[in-house]
């Protein structure tokens, strides 16, 4: 399957992690906004087709302000720290998808486990600890690009099945 095949069925699957983040922000009272997926024909008309966001929600203070929530399912297992099954760094995003985004960078990442009921979240204001690795992505065919790594300590946890991990 060529890669931009398999970039339509992984948007496809990213659905799901999605709407249960919004689900969580949903159920603690957060206002959300989900942009529709849109996916490119052809791997070429892949910037027309970039969105600007997974997720918004507003904030409860004073100012009512949006912040944009970035979404990505993984394949592995984990709950947390102790079980992270990727050593002491934490993958947050291709590089180019954060850079192309500066000055108005997503608030902040959640990484979802495979269950979907937890979630590793990175806020963007830990960006000064961020580095960059270049790396063979996984889901396509001889592509290797840079992705920036958050340290393991800076990254939040969350119980998405329970509202209490706030």
């Amino acid at each position: 399957m060529e890669n931009h095949e398999k970039f339509k069925e992984n948007l496809k699957k990213s659905t799901k992690p999605l709407f249960v983040v919004a689900e969580y922000f949903h159920q603690m009272g957060y206002n959300i906004c989900v942009n529709g997926q849109r996916c490119a024909p052809t791997a070429s008309d892949h910037e027309r087709y970039a969105d600007d966001g997974d997720l918004y929600i507003q904030t409860k203070d004073h100012l009512k302000q949006w912040m944009k929530i970035e979404v990505k399912g993984l394949s592995a297992e984990f709950t947390n720290s102790k079980d992270w099954p990727f050593g002491l760094d934490f993958m947050v995003c291709a590089k180019h998808s954060y850079d192309k985004k500066i000055p108005n960078p997503p608030n902040c990442y959640y990484i979802l486990d495979k269950t979907c009921t937890h979630a590793g979240v990175v806020k963007t204001d830990t960006f000064n600890d961020w580095f960059t690795k270049t790396k063979k992505c996984g889901n396509y065919k001889n592509v290797s690009q840079e992705f920036y790594y958050c340290p393991l300590d800076k990254v939040k946890w969350r119980n998405l099945a329970s509202l209490n991990a706030v």
